[in-house]
């Protein structure tokens, strides 16, 4: 219950990137997989964060919760909005990943909208 007071604190705590990075950095920690969390944190980095530190911190969300399509697509539409590089962001994407046949339509229809190459 402890975490939960700490992350709802967060949420008032709407300048303070040290404190917002020290809570989430504690849940995480001991709750790796509450991908939820990971997306909140990456949200907050992006308001008042560095986009390297938004990288890292998918990064190392990524890393957590290899599993979560939802994750990857945040990541994927982060870095292509971002920085336009299919390649970079190629390489992050695991092959497990092209396996899946709803998010390669997902993937196909982000394609078709967004303009990108990715699966070229």
């Amino acid at each position: 219950m402890r975490f939960l007071q700490i992350l709802t604190h967060v949420y008032f705590v709407h300048d303070n990137i040290l404190k917002i990075q020290a809570a989430y950095d504690t849940f995480l920690a001991e709750f790796p997989l509450c991908y939820g969390y990971w997306k909140k944190y990456a949200d907050h980095e992006a308001r008042l964060g560095t986009p390297e530190k938004i990288v890292e911190v998918y990064e190392r969300t990524v890393k957590a919760v290899t599993y979560s399509v939802d994750i990857w697509m945040h990541f994927y539409t982060y870095e292509m909005e971002k920085f336009d590089d299919p390649e970079k962001t190629r390489r992050y994407v695991p092959s497990f990943l092209f396996s899946h046949s709803c998010l390669t339509l997902f993937f196909s229809c982000r394609q078709a909208t967004m303009g990108h190459p990715f699966f070229r």
